[in-house]
């Protein structure tokens, strides 16, 4: 009788498997074609000259992103989820930047699991929160890339040939999803009986026991469009951005005495609009993608030593996930200690 859920169960290990491959060899791939041309003596020497206060400030600012992000995505649950903490959808949110840099896109289920788990909200509903948090970060993205093309059209073209095609068809989806989610938010009783009733006609064999999610998904997924929402969404999305760029804009103090530290806050914002891309490739935590297409840019464009370009790009990397990374940890950690006080 066990024999279909264990063959399920293989499935899905193996399918996970594959991923971690993949995505493993993508970082290793990357990181060579980042360091392969690089002296090494040169980029530690590099390394050993940075200041470290502002790479402190930085990890900092970082860490008041997260929080925005959990605040942020506690607005889009509170449809399902009113009485859900802030300090919860902020603990989870840093467990899933942790679980992101071992498995690409993996931190996405597991801050919706540790939500539940921590805090009682809904699974679905939590699931399709998130989706619908990545459709609006891909539509803010690509506002960012398109204020940035403005300036740097001809350059980041030149570097990365066909960035600007590729971002258009990214927006073209992003805006489609969040026309489907408008829909949704408008009635979510109406979306959930459509729902319900494709499950009978195109899944019958599930419908009865998945039965009862399609409520808690449409309010999942229209939370982000809530109107009394609507301005304290955008100002956290816009805060969200503005203290990535100040994050990426105060590591070049940590280089004083290179052309790094010439950079100006218009030129963190392209930086930061390659940094986003290098995290959306299905390498874990961007690790190897960051340090290539960042290097590259710095390179390219501004003519970088390519020792600093890669010293640059590599602590921007470290300043963005130890952060997530510590947050999450302690995060799990305060997790276990709830369930072994409730179990005691």
């Amino acid at each position: 009788m066990n024999q279909k859920p264990n063959h399920e169960n293989e499935k899905k290990s193996g399918l996970f498997s594959w991923k971690l491959l993949a995505g493993l060899a993508l970082m290793a791939v990357f990181l060579w074609l980042a360091f392969r041309k690089i002296p090494l003596g040169s980029f530690i020497d590099t390394l050993r000259e940075v200041s470290l206060l502002p790479l402190a400030a930085a990890a900092a600012i970082v860490v008041l992103s997260i929080v925005l992000r959990g605040w942020r995505w506690k607005i889009m649950l509170a449809s399902s989820q009113p009485e859900l903490k802030k300090r919860y959808a902020v603990m989870a949110t840093g467990v899933g930047y942790a679980v992101n840099l071992a498995i690409p896109r993996g931190g996405e289920v597991a801050r919706a699991i540790f939500l539940k788990r921590i805090a009682s909200t809904s699974l679905v509903a939590g699931l399709s929160s998130v989706l619908a948090e990545r459709l609006i970060d891909v539509v803010s993205l690509c506002v960012l890339f398109v204020a940035t093309l403005s300036l740097y059209q001809h350059q980041l073209e030149g570097v990365f040939p066909g960035v600007g095609r590729g971002m258009f068809f990214a927006g073209l989806l992003a805006m489609g999803g969040f026309a489907v989610m408008w829909v949704i938010s408008r009635n979510p009783d109406r979306t959930s009986g459509w729902i319900g009733k494709i499950l009978y006609r195109f899944w019958p064999s599930q419908a009865e026991r998945i039965s009862g999610w399609e409520e808690s998904f449409s309010l999942g997924l229209g939370g982000g469009f809530v109107r009394k929402n609507a301005p304290a969404m955008i100002a956290l999305t816009a805060g969200i951005w503005l203290l990535y760029i100040a994050a990426n804009w105060t590591i070049i103090f940590a280089f004083p005495s290179t052309r790094i530290a010439s950079l100006t806050v218009l030129d963190i914002c392209a930086v930061t609009v390659v940094v986003a891309i290098s995290f959306s490739l299905p390498s874990p935590g961007g690790t190897g993608t960051t340090h290539f297409f960042v290097s590259q840019m710095l390179t390219g464009i501004y003519g970088i030593d390519p020792a600093h370009a890669l010293a640059y790009a590599t602590l921007l990397h470290l300043v963005g996930t130890v952060p997530a990374l510590l947050l999450g940890g302690a995060s799990a950690m305060f997790m276990e200690s709830v369930k072994t006080s409730e179990a005691s």
